[in-house]
């Protein structure tokens, strides 16, 4: 399976890149106000 290198840290809703730790579980997008779990996002 082939992944897409910073998924977790790209918002899903505006494509801007978030920068966090891999302990920060939950995704905030600083750009559009998107919040979602982490994994979740990246799902997306």
């Amino acid at each position: 399976m082939n992944l897409a290198p910073y998924t977790s840290q790209d918002c899903s809703q505006c494509g801007s890149r978030v920068r966090k730790s891999l302990a920060l579980r939950e995704h905030r997008c600083i750009n559009c106000g998107f919040v979602a779990h982490r994994d979740h996002n990246a799902a997306s």
